[in-house]
C-alpha cells in the first residue's frame, strides 16, 4: 500500500481535459462525506474498472500555524487535508477521485509511505538512503500477501456488481414496464443489505 497526505479545497470549475477528454459536464458539489471512497465500486470517467475501497480520513493541517498557510488562507477559502492509503495505483488517481467523487481540487500531494518504507520529509530531493533491515523484511513479507489481497477485493467488487444487477432486474420485473421504460423504485438500503448478507455467507 501507498500512503499520501493530500491538501484539498473545493473545486471551482472543470478543466479542459475533464470537458474534452473525459466528457464531464459537471463536478459534484463539494462534500466531506468519504463513504463512496471507502466502500469502493465507483468508476472514474472513461474507465470501466471500478475503484477498490480506499482507506481515507480527514486530518488536521500538519503546518496549521505556519505563516505560509495563513497567507494562503487569506487568498482562498480554507483548505483541508486528507490522508489516503491506496492498494492500487492509477494515473492521477487521487486527484481524479477528489474532483469526481468529492468535488475537491488537490492543492498539494505528498507520498509519506510505500509499503513498509516511510519517506521522511527531511530527505532532500535527488538523494537516497539504504533500506533498514526491518524495511527489507517488510517488503519480502508483503510481496507474498498483497497479490492474494487484491484478488479477494476484486472478487468482492464483482460480486457486488452482479448482485446489484440481478436486484435491479428483479425489481423491474416486479414493477412492470410502461411504454417501453422500466418503472422501479430501487431501495438502495435494502439492496446494500442484500449484498452484505450475500458476502457474509
Amino acid at each position: 500500500p501507498k500512503e499520501y497526505l493530500v491538501q484539498v479545497e473545493p473545486a471551482r470549475q472543470l478543466t479542459k481535459m475533464e470537458r474534452e477528454t473525459w466528457g464531464i459536464s459537471q463536478l459534484p458539489k463539494p462534500t466531506t462525506n468519504l463513504t463512496r471512497l471507502r466502500k469502493g465500486g465507483a468508476k472514474l470517467s472513461g474507465e470501466e474498472m471500478p475503484l477498490l475501497p480506499v482507506q481515507v480520513k480527514w486530518v488536521l493541517s500538519p503546518n496549521n500555524n505556519s505563516s505560509t498557510n495563513q497567507q494562503q488562507h487569506q487568498q482562498r477559502p480554507p483548505s483541508r487535508y486528507l490522508r489516503f492509503v491506496l492498494e492500487e495505483g492509477r494515473k492521477h488517481q487521487i486527484r481524479r477521485m477528489c474532483r469526481e467523487l468529492l468535488g475537491m481540487h488537490v492543492l498539494s500531494l505528498h507520498r509519506d509511505r510505500i509499503g513498509p518504507i516511510h519517506l521522511a520529509e527531511e530527505q532532500p530531493p535527488g538523494t537516497w538512503r539504504h533500506l533498514t533491515q526491518e524495511e527489507i523484511q517488510g517488503i519480502l513479507l508483503g510481496s507474498s500477501s498483497s497479490g492474494k489481497k487484491k484478488k479477494k477485493q476484486q472478487k468482492q467488487l464483482e460480486e457486488k456488481r452482479r448482485i446489484s444487477t440481478a436486484y435491479r432486474k428483479s425489481r423491474a420485473t416486479a414493477s412492470g414496464v410502461v411504454e417501453g421504460e422500466v418503472t422501479t423504485t430501487t431501495d438502495s438500503d435494502e439492496m446494500m443489505t442484500m449484498i452484505d448478507e450475500k458476502q457474509a455467507t
